[in-house]
């Protein structure tokens, strides 16, 4: 099995730095990819600095582990923070519309609250503006784009997890079957023939009687 291979398959397995140190480290990498991908996502008058601290709780929060899911949940970085550049330019519109009816506010109402200057905003911005609207319809669309690349995110785990499901050890020695013993407590008799061993015979009748012949003599 390859490094690459046992990376594949390891991957699933991995929960990410678990030391002080690894989690700083892991930290640092994340800032740092985010400052270089900062131009896909960070205009020219927001803070690199803030992008890639959002980046960084993204990959602590999602814990990618292959390429393709750190770059999974740079989408789901980048549509958080578009989403948050949302709520900056709402809060502009607004803040822009209230400054230019300051005059005609401060001539028309006396002692009036500051709600009553936000709900005059809110009605010149729906009546004779499509910023409101272009607004909501461009946030349904990021909200989307965040959960197609969670929903990515999601389906790559799910890919990695099947691939690495059975998982082999390579050079694993392998034992061979092993003879059955004799057990200690049995004894194996062998019994052998020696080649040319007279074999002795009992004596016949005839040859007795001659012995005892010669007895007699």
């Amino acid at each position: 099995m390859t490094r690459k291979q046992a990376a594949h398959r390891n991957g699933p397995l991995s929960r990410g730095p678990v030391t002080e140190a690894g989690k700083a480290l892991s930290s640092r990498n994340a800032v740092k990819h985010g400052l270089s991908g900062s131009k896909m996502f960070v205009l020219q008058n927001e803070h690199p600095q803030a992008w890639a601290e959002l980046l960084a709780d993204c990959v602590a929060t999602w814990k990618p582990v292959t390429s393709m899911e750190h770059r999974a949940v740079e989408d789901i970085a980048g549509a958080k923070w578009r989403l948050r550049r949302l709520r900056f330019i709402e809060t502009g519109l607004f803040d822009l519309e209230m400054d230019q009816q300051a005059d005609d506010f401060a001539a028309g109402y006396d002692d009036a609250d500051e709600s009553i200057r936000q709900a005059l905003a809110f009605k010149s911005l729906a009546d004779n503006s499509r910023s409101l609207a272009l607004l909501s319809r461009y946030e349904t669309r990021l909200e989307r784009a965040y959960q197609r690349a969670v929903q990515a995110l999601k389906e790559l785990r799910a890919q990695t997890a099947a691939s690495g499901e059975k998982i082999e050890m390579p050079n694993e020695p392998v034992e061979a079957p092993t003879q059955p013993s004799t057990p200690a407590n049995v004894i194996v008799l062998r019994l052998e023939k020696t080649p040319n061993e007279p074999v002795a015979t009992e004596p016949t009748h005839d040859a007795a009687k001659s012995v005892n012949l010669d007895e007699n003599w």
